[in-house]
């Protein structure tokens, strides 16, 4: 009965909870895409849709699909970097195809629960090493994204371009949102006097370094998290030494096993290059399709923006940041000529999301019906 009645408590509260982000992300949604129906000729949108070159578009779906094969792989390796037996290539292929699509298709970002869960229930794996595995997954993504934005940044030095730009954008967006709100007014022209560039590059300058910091920290206690957990604690000198935080600390990161593996650890950030480097030659694709002139290498910032976009609380798929990112990227990527492109800038964002959106799903819905899941399962799984 202690028991039942403990496990009853947090899935009361948890449901709310839930309901309070998903209503959050809802809201931060709708108001993005607002925004972009603001700012932009309806009229003018319908054309450049009509007039893209769609043959591109089939292209960068291709390419993008193709990505989900790398991803398979490198989750392959590490699993076998953690220990764990061989597993099929096609029963990951599945399990990374349903995760993506719940993302895509549910609030919450359940496909990230999704992933342990059907490692879990669909191939035997340990839970601790499930977990680790996915978490070992977004750190190489996070890691391979700090990358895409350093090489534009501080090797071609976009900042100065970008200092050019944003003056001009602030001009041209907040004109166009006065016509749509004339009570703006006054708030849009005290932002024309602002320097935005700081807020752009004081979060990157703290991404890129939490990053760097956190994969140079764990190669060099790679062979003794003992230690690492002991300095934890000493940094967190308020909380009691067996404290289940630094428990779970240490159970999790004694599940990391592939830093000690350099061979395993190249193939992983290999592989990890060559999915963003897929993801690159999509967008490039869909760029081309609405006639976008734009140079390679300045789509690895576009990229890695978008994608710490996604990660803003949103409705299903990040709807509405990816946008945002993705468009204000490319802006400030294009220079002062940016004007002449917006609108072909925001069609290429909304229909690189969708095509991308639509095309996982499709598959991760036909393996999920072929596989007999439940959603109840995974939301159960989810709430405890």
């Amino acid at each position: 009965m202690p028991l039942a009645t403990q496990s009853h408590r947090p899935r009361s509260r948890t449901p709310m909870k839930q309901k309070i982000k998903i209503a959050i992300g809802f809201i931060i949604s709708v108001a993005l895409l607002y925004f972009l129906y603001s700012v932009i000729d309806f009229q003018l949108f319908l054309e450049s849709l009509k007039s893209a070159n769609y043959l591109y578009v089939m292209l960068g779906i291709t390419v993008y699909l193709l990505a989900y094969f790398a991803n398979t792989k490198r989750w392959q390796i590490i699993l076998l970097a953690n220990g764990f037996q061989h597993v099929p290539f096609y029963q990951i292929y599945k399990i990374v195809t349903m995760s993506y699509m719940l993302n895509m298709l549910l609030p919450a970002k359940v496909g990230e629960v999704s992933k342990a869960y059907f490692l879990v229930k669909k191939v035997k794996t340990p839970l601790g090493i499930a977990v680790a595995t996915v978490v070992t997954e977004r750190f190489f993504d996070m890691v391979t994204v700090a990358l895409f934005l350093v090489i534009p940044l501080f090797i071609l030095d976009l900042f100065d371009s970008i200092r050019v730009t944003f003056p001009d954008l602030i001009e041209g967006l907040g004109d166009r949102l006065i016509q749509s709100f004339p009570s703006l007014k006054d708030s849009v022209s005290s932002l024309k006097t602002m320097d935005f560039t700081h807020f752009i590059e004081i979060p990157l300058y703290i991404y890129v370094s939490a990053i760097a910091l956190g994969f140079v920290i764990i190669l060099i206690f790679r062979k003794n998290y003992s230690l690492l957990v002991r300095i934890i604690q000493k940094l967190m000198f308020w909380m009691p030494d067996d404290h289940q935080f630094f428990q779970r600390i240490h159970r999790f990161f004694s599940q990391l096993k592939f830093f000690s593996h350099p061979k395993e650890l190249l193939e992983i950030l290999f592989f990890s290059v060559l999915i963003w480097g897929l993801y690159l030659m999509s967008f490039y694709a869909f760029l081309q399709a609405f006639h976008v002139d734009i140079q390679v290498i300045h789509i690895t910032f576009i990229i890695g923006v978008s994608a710490i976009m996604v990660a803003v609380p949103s409705a299903p798929g990040g709807l509405g940041p990816f946008e945002i990112g993705f468009t204000v990227a490319t802006v400030l990527v294009l220079g002062l000529k940016w004007e002449s492109h917006f609108v072909s800038v925001v069609s290429t964002a909304i229909v690189l999301h969708v095509s991308h959106m639509l095309s996982i799903s499709v598959i991760g819905l036909y393996h999920f019906i072929k596989s007999n899941i439940s959603l109840k399962d995974l939301k159960e799984d989810k709430a405890a």
